[in-house]
């Protein structure tokens, strides 16, 4: 087994049908360039979901545009966003894709 930062792991482009990433802080943060090592990584047709569970119910939409503003720079787009009925407070996955 093999442990690295995204950022310095040197993973081969285009591998990954799927990325799913739960609770990563380094997406929801400026400057993100997490985002683009996932771009790299997804193969064509690929996805990126990126799962989290917001802090107070009515965050889901701010939390979505919030991810779209940081992911687009990198040349990923939201395709789909997901809500959970996970009690104290939903969780949301937000599907990127190439």
């Amino acid at each position: 087994m093999r442990t690295a930062e995204l950022l310095d792991a040197g993973l081969d482009a285009g591998w990954a049908d799927l990325v799913i990433a739960v609770h990563v802080g380094a997406f929801w943060r400026p400057p993100a360039g997490e985002y683009g090592v996932v771009r790299r990584v997804l193969a064509d047709g690929g996805r990126f979901l990126l799962v989290d569970q917001p802090l107070r119910p009515g965050q889901v939409e701010d939390r979505v545009a919030r991810v779209a503003a940081l992911a687009g720079p990198h040349g990923l787009r939201v395709t789909a966003r997901h809500v959970g009925d996970t009690p104290p407070r939903p969780s949301i996955a937000v599907e990127f894709r190439r």
